[in-house]
């Protein structure tokens, strides 16, 4: 269905993925875990944490616009996917000559006073099998806690063997995931105009 492609694929093209992606179950059978923060016995978790000055409604801005996803220069499809459970999108992200596109499915909401977030889940044609969290915390006044959790491992014989370059691929996304988000955070937000300085 997705995977791997040399160049750009078209609009088309990811249309009809997207298309699939939808009528697909999840490929795995622990939905939920990153946000219980219970991994099931086959799979070990991954985490990944950076502490920033911030409010958590910049934070929830930024996550809610994919900020993330810019430090893997992924984009996501459709454009402005909703942060709501059961919203199925493709993360496209350039890798070298080739395009990799990974079909997920949002399982989880994280919306509370205090923490923002959510999961998505692997979908047929994900290089993985397993779910991501993403998760905005206050921790105290003006500052976060900024976290990408990960509970999934190889979906193919191939990537078993490739199974410790995965992992390394694995946790540069997710560092480059949070360092796009902190700087997010720091960026103007749209449509606010600067006093004089």
């Amino acid at each position: 269905m997705s995977g791997i492609a040399l160049g750009r694929r078209s609009p088309s093209a990811l249309l009809g993925h997207l298309r699939t992606a939808e009528r697909s179950a999840l490929s795995y059978d622990h939905p939920g875990s990153t946000v219980r923060g219970e991994p099931p016995p086959s799979v070990q978790e991954r985490e990944h944490v950076v502490e920033v000055d911030g409010e958590l409604s910049r934070a929830v801005a930024a996550l809610r616009a994919w900020a993330p996803h810019r430090g893997i220069q992924g984009r996501i499809e459709p454009e402005g996917a909703p942060i709501e459970e059961g919203t199925t999108l493709l993360v496209v992200a350039p890798f070298g000559p080739v395009e990799l596109v990974a079909p997920d499915r949002i399982v989880a909401v994280v919306d509370e006073p205090r923490r923002f977030g959510f999961a998505y889940g692997t979908l047929a044609g994900h290089a993985e099998v397993g779910e991501e969290l993403f998760l905005a915390e206050v921790i105290g006044p003006h500052r976060l806690r900024l976290t990408v959790r990960i509970h999934a491992g190889p979906a193919t014989r191939l990537a078993r063997i490739g199974s410790p370059l995965v992992t390394l691929f694995q946790g540069a996304a997710a560092r480059r995931y949070l360092q796009a988000w902190a700087t997010a955070l720091e960026e103007e937000p749209r449509g606010s105009t600067r006093g004089p300085a």
